[in-house]
């Protein structure tokens, strides 16, 4: 009777996953995100297409039950950075013939840089990266990892991204019936142990 778990999303219109480009950060977005059961998804680069398949499966798992699927993106400001979740979009959506898709970059954006007065080093800029001339002529020669961020303004940025996509009301009422069935599981199961107790003493 141990390891219950109830979806706490279950009753939500929509299905989120948030994804991040380093396996660094993983530990403080699964520490935020269990608590609403939102998985999170290392991109680890550039990923490959057979890891996007992965996803498409999932996207069409949650259309059929008529969930929205968003996709909560955290990265790097650099110019791979900042061209990953554009490419997976493209991807999945012109090469897999995938819809029904929300992706919603949380961090890192330029206006974090100003807001938090992250140090930046244009000297960081890989120049051999194709994708950097772009890059400079739209957002000027920052270069800043999401590790930048204090841990405690990305676990905020983290719980409020979830928070902003879902209905609390149904969240709540999704937790308190997860603490009515494991109030009785716990019954049942001191119940069980004081039968065999009672029974071998």
């Amino acid at each position: 009777m141990n390891g219950y778990s109830r979806n706490l999303l279950q009753s939500q219109d929509k299905y989120i996953e948030i994804w991040i480009e380093k396996d660094a950060l993983r530990t403080i977005f699964t520490d935020i995100a269990r608590n609403y059961n939102v998985p999170v998804i290392t991109c680890r680069g550039f990923v490959s297409v057979s890891f996007l398949n992965d996803f498409r499966k999932r996207v069409q798992f949650y259309n059929q039950r008529n969930k929205n699927v968003l996709m909560l993106y955290f990265g790097d400001f650099d110019p791979s950075g900042m061209e990953m979740l554009r490419s997976m979009k493209i991807t999945l959506e012109q090469e897999m013939n995938l819809t029904g898709i929300y992706f919603k970059r949380i961090a890192l954006t330029k206006e974090d840089i100003e807001k938090y007065d992250l140090p930046y080093d244009p000297a960081a800029i890989k120049k051999s990266d194709t994708r950097t001339k772009k890059f400079i002529d739209k957002y000027g020669s920052y270069a800043v990892e999401l590790d930048a961020l204090e841990p405690e303004v990305l676990s905020d940025k983290i719980k409020n991204a979830i928070e902003d996509e879902i209905d609390l009301d149904k969240y709540y009422r999704e937790y308190d019936s997860y603490k009515i069935e494991i109030d009785k599981l716990n019954l049942l199961r001191n119940s069980v142990i004081n039968f065999i107790k009672t029974k071998w003493e």
